[in-house]
C-alpha cells in the first residue's frame, strides 16, 4: 500500500504502487540506510551502506529477468537392461542416465538477443 498507509509517513518509493498498478512492473524501494540519520545519512556512511546491501540488490537484479536453473535427475541402469558388448564400451559400463532439465527460475524471461547455452 501506499507508504502513508504502511510505514506511517510520506516516502519517495511511493511510485512503486503506481509502476505495478500502471505497467505491472515489480518496483520496489527498500529503506537501506542506518536507523539514524533520516533518509540522508552523511556521506561517510554510503559507503558502507552500499557495501552491505550488494548482494540483496544483485540477487533481485538476478531475479527479475531470466535465471537459468538445472533441474536433474539421475536414473541408475540395470546391467541387464544393457546389450552383451556393452562391456567393450570405453570408461566402462554406463553408470545410469541423466536426465537435464534447464527452467528459468527468474520472474520473466529477459528481452534481447536469443540465449546460447551449452552443456
Amino acid at each position: 500500500g501506499p507508504a502513508i498507509k504502511t510505514v506511517g509517513y510520506t516516502a519517495p518509493g511511493e511510485s512503486d504502487d503506481w509502476m505495478y498498478g500502471a505497467r505491472k512492473i515489480i518496483s520496489m524501494s527498500p529503506e537501506v540506510g542506518p536507523e539514524s540519520g533520516d533518509f540522508w545519512p552523511p556521506a561517510r556512511e554510503i559507503p558502507g551502506i552500499n557495501q552491505r546491501n550488494f548482494v540483496r540488490t544483485m540477487y533481485v537484479v538476478r531475479k527479475a529477468g531470466l535465471e537459468l536453473a538445472v533441474e536433474w535427475t539421475h536414473r541408475p541402469v540395470r546391467t541387464a537392461q544393457l546389450p552383451g558388448n556393452a562391456t567393450l564400451l570405453a570408461g566402462g559400463l554406463p553408470q545410469g542416465e541423466l536426465e537435464l532439465r534447464l527452467v528459468n527460475s527468474g520472474l520473466t524471461a529477459s528481452a534481447g538477443q536469443a540465449l546460447g547455452v551449452a552443456v
